[in-house]
């Protein structure tokens, strides 16, 4: 049987004489021989051909670092890179930035000052460069590219900064030396910060990647018996994340001061070898007071970076509402899906933190979800199922002062919540965000006054110390002091408000709203508005902004974008997402900034984008996110509560759930609102479309739940196929939850209806169901027997696809009961109705069935023939899942045949696939196969290993067949491991 191909691993380039790629090395033993080389042979080198940059690429991916590299060398790398030809490098955004890096040297090779300093940070951005090559070798997925058009933007502010030093003469350059140097220091951090996203990145996303260029990430699979009832009811196609949540945390806070202390402790606690359990900290604080950027700190930390390495995350809670989005959320940023998996989300959140190793989590603003959610109790397990996990260190960050009651916080970090900061720290903060030494800045008494009148809020102080960077003649501390006091005394002349710290931030944020880049740039208030309305900010701002805002409103939006950045309202996140600081987003939320009128209009033209995209492409649609399209839509509603608008809103969330976007939030307010409209009819088609929903997160007992209901209101309006529609699925959903007798009674109930109303494909359905179920119950003659009738009215109706799944099901109930020949029969012509139907799916499946059939008779051969066919339309199809079956079925074959090395590759390659998926139950049988493989060569004690690790997961599903046998397993070698 071939081998599932590897990808294939870039060789280390091995340079000849005369190679380009010997000129990106540094020249260790002399490099300025190597330097005055390159500069006298090469200087005019461009453009170069695609073989000569393959070797560059391949010198830049070798070469280990660039501290011994001359900047000819460097130069001349980017000259090559920036002058190539379209498509000759490894990805066109490179060719940009190695210009950019290219115009900064230039510029360095003339500066006088701080000539150290300049030729480091010319290496540090060359090693960059290498960085993002590494990075794109095997494809660049979105996070990466996004990553580098914010590298290459930021890259072009840190040659504005070095023009900017070098414009100045020699004279000058001498006495602002020590400024120079700390600019330096800032571009050198802000490079730093892109390492480690990039090396974030990379960690998270490298088996993506893989997935990606073998397999096109096909996550659709219908080889799981237990789960084909479900996809044959919804076409369940790859999906794009419901909640933009990136899998890199945000950088580490650029000017974080005053606080080194709390964060050694924290670091010291969560690495602490004498914990008997993973570390659970709550950050606790007013609004504005760093609560974030001291988790952030704690993130990024050297120490936090040693002890997890890539397995560091950040959620942010804003837009999450339920403990489900939590639950997604995580399962998201570590590479898993919902999508294939029997179990609900919660489960399958336990299973995967538990797989994935020891991690640091940081769960941001949870406030959000615990003091505004309706789901309190829900929020509350999702929290205990993240801190059951021994191998997952815990960061909460909370508005307030008392962390979520119930559980145990090994630190309250400080015990008495997080304080403002001192003046001292305060005054460096306030020099920092303007790129200025405090020291070399002169201290005034009006400084003093302004930072101590902001009672030294960080949030506060970023605000008024960006708007004096904005335009430092204007907003001078004399001046700034004088708006904060006139602003803080109309204030306080609203009745109820207080002088406090949350007061510190709401005036720091209306100081900024009423500067003079805002009063001359009016589109700002508009735009600022909506995107503190839109709870996931403006994901892909760049392309999005002008559909959700057209120019008759907004002349200049990319213009007012860059205004509202420099005031540090807003900032642009990952994703290329507009975004909001927590305490911002209230505030803004809170003001009138536009008209009622026009700003309902403004929702109207974004509600107006999405009815467009549900009719005309869903790609920008997706894009803007479920929570922002839940928003939208809901505040539409709200206005707008008809008929015809609800029916609307129901018919959005359809067409996004073809996509894989579940609108679970939306129609909860949806389904209210046709309850309160007295519509059955409508009301029927939301909850089931809840179900459905539901069904697709595997939130079984909920789902049966809602089929209930749907009965419940299909028999108040007569309609019996409804009901018979809501029996079926409430078979479905008990089954998916091992109540298979009860099933059967339900799929029983559904087919008399069925069968009155002369329905036969629905009647054939049921009766295959019910054979199903049987089948699972080992009550294989009577499950021959349902699927037999159910056989007969497929082949009446003509219907390939059933005829084969019921040939199928008849067949593996005849080898369960050992009539093999007869077993063989019914899958082979399984497979010929299935090949009639062009059902690759169907076929790989019956394949796989047949090998089973032969290695039960002892003809391996044959077994291992069929096991490699299905494996091959398994591959042919992209379905991985169905691919890693057959690996272990052939595996078992091998066994069988006493071949146990090979025996324990197939398996070892199926357990790889399995765990990459999250697919548990798969995990599990191959784990219980590596089991019989090693008992068969008497290595108990590894047995044991595998059929405890298979029983543990069999248990957390509920698969009690499965748990018998890995315990009888357990307990027949017990006697040869204690004898």
């Amino acid at each position: 049987m071939p081998e599932q191909s590897k990808p294939s691993t870039p060789t280390s380039f091995q340079p000849n004489a005369g190679s380009i790629a010997n000129f990106f090395r540094p020249n260790r033993a002399a490099p300025n021989i190597g330097n005055a080389l390159v500069l006298s042979s090469f200087t005019g080198l461009a453009p170069v051909d695609s073989q000569s940059i393959a070797r560059l690429t391949s010198a830049l991916e070798s070469s280990s670092d660039a501290t011994g590299m001359g900047l000819g060398q460097v130069m001349l790398a980017l000259r090559i890179l920036s002058s190539v030809g379209d498509g000759m490098a490894p990805f066109p955004a490179l060719k940009g930035i190695a210009g950019i890096g290219l115009e900064i040297m230039n510029v360095i090779v003339n500066f006088q000052s701080n000539g150290d300093a300049m030729r480091a940070l010319a290496l540090r951005i060359y090693e960059m460069i290498r960085t993002i090559n590494e990075g794109s070798q095997n494809g660049s997925n979105e996070s990466l590219r996004t990553l580098t058009d914010q590298f290459e933007r930021d890259l072009c502010k840190i040659l504005n900064i070095v023009k900017d030093m070098a414009s100045q003469n020699i004279g000058h350059q001498v006495i602002r030396a020590e400024v120079i140097k700390a600019k330096l220091i800032d571009c050198t951090k802000l490079l730093d910060q892109y390492t480690d996203k990039f090396q974030v990145a990379l960690g998270i996303n490298q088996q993506q990647i893989l997935v990606r260029q073998q397999e096109n990430l096909s996550r659709q699979q219908e080889s799981v018996d237990k789960i084909v009832a479900m996809l044959e009811k919804h076409t369940l196609s790859t999906p794009v994340n419901n909640l933009l949540i990136s899998a890199i945390a945000p950088a580490p806070p650029m000017h974080f001061v005053g606080r080194d202390d709390l964060v050694l402790e924290g670091i010291s606690h969560i690495t602490d070898a004498n914990l008997t359990s993973s570390a659970h900290i709550a950050i606790l604080g007013h609004g504005g007071i760093g609560k974030t950027s001291l988790a952030l700190a704690i993130l990024h930390h050297d120490m936090s970076k040693a002890a997890f390495s890539g397995r560091r995350f950040f959620i942010p809670c804003e837009y999450l509402k339920t403990g489900l989005d939590l639950a997604q959320a995580i399962i998201h940023i570590l590479g898993g899906s919902m999508l294939g998996q029997e179990s609900d989300g919660l489960t399958v959140l336990r299973q995967q933190l538990s797989n994935f190793g020891e991690m640091l989590l940081v769960i941001d603003n949870f406030e959000t979800l615990w003091h505004e959610s309706t789901s309190l109790a829900q929020i509350k397990v999702a929290l205990e199922t993240i801190m059951s996990v021994s191998s997952v260190s815990v960061i909460v960050t909370m508005r307030g002062f008392e962390p979520p009651s119930g559980f145990n916080w090994s630190l309250i970090l400080p015990p008495q919540g997080l304080g403002p900061l001192s003046l001292d720290a305060a005054k460096h903060m306030y020099m920092r965000g303007q790129y200025m030494v405090p020291e070399s800045f002169e201290w005034n008494r009006d400084l003093e006054l302004l930072l101590t009148e902001t009672d030294c809020v960080p949030l506060a102080i970023s605000l008024l110390s960006a708007l004096a960077h904005s335009d430092p003649r204007v907003y001078t501390p004399t001046r700034l002091l004088q708006r904060w006091t006139k602003t803080k005394t109309n204030l306080l002349k609203i009745p109820g408000v207080q002088s406090n710290k949350m007061a510190s931030v709401a005036i720091s944020i209306d100081v900024s709203l009423h500067s003079k880049a805002i009063a001359e740039n009016p589109d700002t208030l508009i735009l600022l508005q909506i995107l503190a309305f839109l709870p996931e900010g403006l994901p892909y701002w760049d392309e999005l902004v002008e559909y959700i805002i057209p120019d008759t409103r907004i002349e200049d939006p990319f213009g007012t974008v860059e205004i509202l950045c420099q005031t540090s309202l807003i900032f642009k996140a990952d994703n290329n997402s507009l975004a909001l600081l927590s305490p911002t987003r209230h505030y803004i939320n809170q003001q009138s900034l536009v008209e009622k009128s026009q700003f309902n209009n403004d929702i109207q033209q974004i509600y107006n984008f999405v009815q467009l995209c549900i009719a005309n492409g869903m790609e920008n649609l997706i894009k803007f996110g479920v929570a922002n399209i839940t928003q939208v839509i809901e505040h539409f509603l709200v206005l707008h509560p008809t008929t015809e608008n609800v029916q609307t809103a129901l018919h959005c969330s359809e067409v996004l759930f073809q996509h894989a976007q579940y609108m679970s939030n939306l129609m909860n307010t949806i389904t209210n609102m046709a309850e309160k409209l007295n519509i059955p009819q409508l009301l029927v088609k939301c909850v089931v479309h809840q179900r459905d929903i539901l069904m697709a997160l595997n939130m079984w007992m909920d789902a049966e739940q809602k089929s209930q209901l749907g009965y419940i209101l299909y028999q108040k309006l007569g309609d019996n196929a409804g009901m018979a529609e809501c029996l079926h699925n409430i078979g479905h959903n008990m089954k998916m939850q091992s109540k298979y007798s009860e099933a059967i009674e339900m799929h029983t109930l559904a087919y008399e209806i069925y069968i009155k109303l002369g329905k036969l494909k629905q009647t054939a359905n049921s009766l295959k169901a019910i054979g199903n179920n049987l089948w699972v119950l080992h009550k294989h003659e009577q499950a021959i027997e349902k699927l037999t009738e159910a056989l007969t009215i497929y082949t009446q109706l003509k219907d390939l696809n059933g005829m084969g799944h019921c040939m199928k099901g008849i067949g593996n109930n005849l080898r369960a009961e050992k009539n093999y020949s007869e077993a063989i029969k019914m899958h082979t012509a399984a497979y010929n109705y299935y090949y009639q139907k062009k059902n690759k799916e169907g076929m790989a499946g019956a394949l796989n069935c047949l090998g089973d059939d032969f290695r039960m008779i002892q003809e391996y051969e044959k077994a291992a023939e069929k096991h490699t066919e299905a494996y091959n339309i398994f591959k042919e199809i992209n379905n991985t899942l169905g691919l890693a079956a057959s690996l272990d079925s052939h595996g078992d074959t091998l066994r069988l045949q006493g071949d146990y090395a090979k025996a324990a590759i197939k398996h070892e390659e199926a357990y790889k696939i399995f765990v990459k998926y999250q697919y548990w139950h798969g995990i599990g049988n191959s784990l219980n196969s590596m089991g019989d493989n090693y008992k068969e060569q008497k290595k108990y004690p590894e047995a044991k290993e595998k059929y405890q690790a298979a029983y543990d997961i069999f248990k957390s599903l509920d698969n009690k067949s499965k748990m018998e046998k890995c315990d009888e397993n357990l307990k027949e070698i017990a006697q040869y491991i204690y004898n």
